[in-house]
């Protein structure tokens, strides 16, 4: 019993201490159990949060990224990366890990998901994105010949102009 007691002591630590949003939700889409990481992801007060579905937070794009699928498959956990509605009214981007508890039986009772949110990675990878568009159509647009080396010297990519300027 003391062993059982310093699990569940350990498990209600990290649940509450955690910064990975933690959710457990039930087959009625409500959402049975949550962590405060979660309610600071996506700004709703405990209070708030409580009165929630998850349909409620999904943004309407990522509607078929619902890991309530997990039930209709052999796979019992699925990862995908899905926008959160922030109590604010802007969406977070959030990596979320899910996974079904099944009875003895084989029926699912429960889905837990981890959730952290994405949004910071997703914006540097758009901003990194538009960069290279815009080095890629400077490079290949310049009126001035240009060439790219690597670290040994080999020419590893040249514009038109370049090439117009050397025949």
């Amino acid at each position: 019993e003391e062993a059982l007691r310093e699990s569940e002591s350990i498990f209600g630590s990290v649940f509450e201490n955690t910064d990975i949003g933690m959710m457990v939700r039930s087959h009625d889409q409500k959402i049975r159990l949550f962590n405060p990481a979660i309610c600071r992801i996506l700004g709703y007060t405990p209070e708030a949060f409580d009165q929630l579905r998850l349909s409620d937070l999904a943004h309407p794009d990522d509607a078929d990224k619902n890991f309530w699928h997990i039930q209709d498959s052999q796979a019992r956990s699925a990862e995908y990366d899905k926008r959160f509605r922030h109590a604010a009214g802007h969406y977070v981007w959030c990596h979320v890990n899910a996974s079904a508890v099944a009875d003895d039986d084989g029926t699912i009772k429960y889905l837990i998901a981890l959730i952290r949110d994405i949004s910071e990675l997703i914006a540097s990878d758009t901003a990194l994105r538009a960069n290279e568009e815009l080095f890629r159509s400077a490079f290949e647009n310049s009126g001035v010949g240009v060439i790219l080396r690597s670290l040994d010297g080999k020419a590893r990519r040249v514009n038109q102009a370049f090439l117009n300027l050397i025949g």
